[in-house]
């Protein structure tokens, strides 16, 4: 004969998840039949109380976004910056302008005044490259200033020192790969 009564209804009746009316018919059924009592028995057995479980931060669902968060930080923070970036990206070519003014040295400058030295350099990978510097004097024509092979490295100096005489905005460009690449500087010219 098979019982009326469920492994599961069971369950829910020694966890006491049954309402009252439920509860009292499970009861006296299990009362009379010994299938039933042998069932809830093994059933009682294998009640365990269970562990606490930890409380899980609020930002756990999210967990997925911190590497995609972090790689767009790593790209913004790599990316050239308007006004405080010490170069300016090309390609994998970087050109970095340092001013010489009355003995202090500056990297990255906005500006220059007449008797300003400025030194090009620049960051590129490993190998050699033909660079042309050229600077324009406001509006100008470019004057080429330096033609020579660089071997690539981190701020290598390309051709010497300019001194400076205007006071218009000049912009100083590095040319290489028989002119199809260029990066390019712009600084504001100071009056005395």
């Amino acid at each position: 004969m098979t019982c009326p009564i469920s492994w599961f209804r069971l369950e829910r009746y020694a966890l006491g998840l049954l309402d009252g009316v439920e509860c009292r018919d499970v009861a006296e059924h299990v009362t009379g039949c010994a299938t039933c009592q042998a069932r809830l028995g093994a059933i009682e057995l294998d009640v365990r109380p269970m562990p606490p479980l930890r409380a899980e931060p609020g930002w756990r669902p999210l967990a997925w976004a911190a590497p995609l968060l972090l790689a767009a930080l790593a790209l913004l923070w790599l990316l050239p910056r308007q006004g405080s970036d010490p170069s300016i990206k090309g390609g994998d070519v970087s050109l970095i302008l340092v001013r010489e003014r009355a003995g202090a040295v500056t990297e990255t400058p906005s500006s220059y005044a007449a008797g300003d030295r400025l030194q090009v350099r620049l960051t590129c990978p490993p190998g050699e490259l033909q660079a042309v510097v050229s600077v324009t004097e406001g509006a100008a024509a470019p004057v080429e200033v330096a033609h020579e092979r660089v071997t690539c490295g981190n701020a290598v100096p390309v051709g010497s020192a300019l001194r400076l005489t205007g006071t218009e905005s000049v912009e100083v460009c590095v040319t290489w790969d028989e002119g199809r690449e260029q990066v390019c500087r712009s600084l504001l010219g100071q009056w005395p």
